[in-house]
């Protein structure tokens, strides 16, 4: 790209400084780390502000015709290491605005520092709002004012307001910034779907897309599932189910049908029917949106998933349940409403799920997951009488960890998806000949799309998990430590207690972070493309992290990376998987878990690398640490109520230290184990134990603390103990709209 006059020198935006040519972007004065592509990508936008650069021009720039790239994961990728480095976000941009399926756009003032007076540029459909501040006709240039930064907890406790606004019922706009939008199209924007109260999830949206139909719990213990349906806008809803408690049933999986006039919907039975092998089978049900009763469609038994309507309302398509004893094969069935005997359309494999017909009912996809880690969507063509055409293609490009819902297009083209990590909404053409592209509106957190048949709307449900770090003070109290409006767990102090390793899912997926102790220069060291990234451990110089993520096969591997930043190394491989990696005490050997051998035991290997070996046999291993005089490996063990035991270097027997630990709740510090009980409270004791003495100390509570892998770290002068903490007893539910979706 050819150099221009607004590129001969230091380029200034907000308060960040950029020298396209020494390759080197400062924040405040203080230089940032920014690879190359993303800083290629930064040069490119800011060489048009306030215009579109498409991303063609972008793979021109970055990737050469005869450099072979995933181009779709890899632009993505610099884009967003881009935004963590500016703390931009995708969906309230400051600076880099997505244009989808067009390009990007830089819509925040620009200047040469070179110049004694501001020149500046901006986005031409902006209205000037906060720090795009326009000028008025003839005044002179002027920089934008920079917005003041908001410190986490004061944005976690609007975020928390915001929150309280929404479960009493109040009608708030969730504000986010237009879209680009080609002349005369409305821009998409977000707008909550208002509920009393509850735990609402799955929204099958209304043919004319003013209503939407859901499933909803009470919250209350013992109450069932029931579908409700509400006017969009109105704040209220309705019951179209009977209220019943659960051992008599669940509703799950509402459907609208085309013609307006009937709900499926999936119930599951509390108790076994007549027909059934067993309890709790599924079943189809119909009732009308304005409630009055419910009909059981016909004995035939459904997977759990979303269902779909033939065009003119007659059928419904619904996977077949697997295990039920009725010697069907496995497959999509079409199920008549009059009860008659369902008919197959697409094969599928056992234990596949979601079964949606696109809007003109010639093609239908569903979701096949081999493991929860590795999910793919598949589609197939039909005929004018539902039969399939040919054979079953791969829309999905790439395995997806977890799928949550899926939905069409109205258009029929494309489909959207929800993924459970990174947890958002992505989109791919159905001939799955193109890498998914995420609908970035719909932020992190989002899943179980559906588009109604007007096509200007998706609903979509919002679950997200307040997880955040404390730190318990010995002998004081327990107090915020870093908090975000995302989940932020695994902490781990560095050995000479001046920063923190966690994981976030700040950046959409969980991937590893560091920042110092007072909670400042966070920065992210990892940019896994959303798989699993998490348990960091330092090694005891404090250079390098180990950490567990998935590879390309979405196995759980050891990894080591530098803590300054740069390209992580895989250490492990082979059969199974491994996690929790940590480190030896001298640094020479990472200890890990692995079921290489068909149950967790403890491995080491090399930290420079070389051939494993296995440190414990009896099927126990689901973390280890060693002692910093290297005397002794305290593991805790895979089998029975996880009790946590000893090791001596040397010695093949190990003793057991505690009877129950709570899952990798343990750690060592100074030669002293730490660790968590598995007393039934939401605040359980922190224990300090003398291993050699059996001397055990309760130091404290810790309120809250998450169940799944609750890691502790005590920082080195024995005075704080960082825990992940659970800010809400359940995860927070909500039901969302993306008005003008295109």
């Amino acid at each position: 790209m050819p150099d221009s006059p607004r590129r001969a020198g230091p380029i200034r935006f907000g308060v960040f400084e950029v020298d396209v040519r020494s390759g080197e972007l400062r924040k405040a004065g203080v230089r940032l780390t920014l690879q190359e592509q993303p800083l290629q990508v930064l040069a490119m936008l800011l060489e048009r502000p306030g215009e579109v650069v498409t991303r063609d021009e972008l793979r021109k720039q970055l990737w050469p015709h005869d450099t072979f790239v995933d181009f779709d994961h890899g632009l993505n990728a610099a884009v967003n290491r881009l935004r963590d480095t500016l703390g931009d976000s995708a969906s309230s941009p400051r600076f880099v605005e997505t244009l989808p399926r067009r390009g990007y756009r830089f819509i925040a003032q620009v200047n040469l520092a070179s110049e004694g007076l501001a020149r500046t540029q901006a986005s031409p459909d902006h209205d000037g709002a906060s720090d795009h501040a326009a000028t008025g006709a003839g005044s002179p240039p002027r920089v934008a004012a920079t917005a003041p930064q908001s410190h986490p907890r004061v944005w976690l406790a609007a975020c928390l307001v915001l929150g309280s606004l929404a479960a009493t019922g109040v009608w708030w706009f969730a504000r986010t910034p237009a879209l680009a939008n080609a002349p005369g199209e409305k821009p998409m924007h977000l707008v909550p779907i208002a509920i009393p109260s509850g735990v609402p999830t799955s929204a099958t949206l209304s043919p004319d897309g003013n209503a939407a139909a859901f499933a909803w719990w009470s919250g209350k213990r013992g109450d069932g599932w029931r579908i409700c349906v509400t006017s969009i806008g109105s704040g209220t809803m309705m019951g179209v189910t009977p209220e019943r408690p659960a051992e008599q049933g669940d509703d799950y999986f509402p459907s609208w049908s085309p013609d307006g006039r009937s709900i499926a919907y999936i119930h599951h039975d509390g108790q076994t029917t007549a027909g059934d092998s067993a309890s709790g089978a599924n079943h189809v049900y119909i009732t009308s949106p304005l409630g009055g009763g419910e009909h059981r469609v016909s004995d035939f038994r459904v997977a759990a998933g979303r269902m779909s309507w033939s065009p003119d309302s007659t059928f419904i398509a619904a996977m077949h349940d697997s295990g039920a004893a009725d010697h069907l094969s496995a497959g999509i069935y079409l199920v008549p409403l009059d009860g008659s005997k369902p008919r197959r359309m697409v094969s599928t494999p056992a234990g596949a799920s979601h079964a949606i017909l696109s809007p003109e009912g010639r093609d239908i996809a569903y979701v096949f997951c081999e493991v929860e880690t590795s999910c793919d969507v598949y589609a197939a063509h039909l005929d004018h009488d539902y039969a399939q055409i040919g054979s079953t293609h791969r829309v999905s490009k790439t395995e997806i960890f977890g799928i949550k819902g899926l939905s069409w297009t109205a258009d029929g083209r494309d489909l959207v998806y929800g993924a459970a990590l990174p947890r958002r909404l992505w989109r791919t053409p159905a001939t799955g000949t193109q890498s998914p592209e995420a609908v970035e509106i719909g932020g992190f957190s989002a899943t179980d799309p559906d588009i109604g048949r007007a096509g200007h709307r998706l609903a979509f449900t919002r679950k997200e998990v307040d997880e955040n770090i404390y730190v318990f003070a010995v002998g004081n109290s327990v107090s915020p430590f870093l908090t975000s409006s995302f989940r932020d767990i695994d902490p781990e102090y560095s050995p000479n207690g001046t920063r923190v390793a966690f994981a976030s899912a700040r950046s959409g997926a969980l991937e590893i972070w560091v920042a110092n102790t007072d909670g400042t220069h966070a920065r992210q060291l990892t940019n896994s493309g959303g798989h699993v990234t998490g348990s960091p451990h330092w090694s005891p110089d404090g250079r390098y992290l180990a950490f567990d993520g998935a590879d390309n096969d979405t196995r759980l591997r050891a990894w080591t990376i530098d803590a300054e930043g740069g390209t992580a190394r895989q250490l492990t491989s082979g059969p199974g998987e491994q996690c929790q990696p940590t480190w030896s005490a001298d640094g020479a050997y990472i200890y890990y878990s692995s079921d290489a051998r068909g149950q967790p035991n403890i491995w080491r290997t090399p930290s420079a690398g070389g051939p494993a070996e296995q440190v414990t046999h009896t099927g126990a291993g689901k973390r280890a640490v060693e002692a910093r005089s290297g005397r002794y490996l305290v593991y805790q063990s895979a089998t029975g109520r996880a009790p946590l035991l000893l090791l001596r270097s040397g010695s093949t027997a190990a003793k057991q230290l505690v009877a129950c630990v709570r899952q990798t709740a343990f750690t060592i510090a100074d030669d002293w184990v730490y660790y968590v009980g598995c007393e039934n409270s939401d605040s359980p004791a922190l224990h300090r134990l003398d291993p050699l003495t059996g001397r055990d100390q309760v130091l404290g509570l810790l309120p809250n603390i998450v169940e799944s892998e609750p890691h502790i770290s005590v920082s080195p002068d024995a005075r704080g103990v960082l825990y992940t903490r659970l800010m809400s007893p359940e995860k927070s539910y909500s039901l969302v709209l993306i008005e003008n979706f295109r």
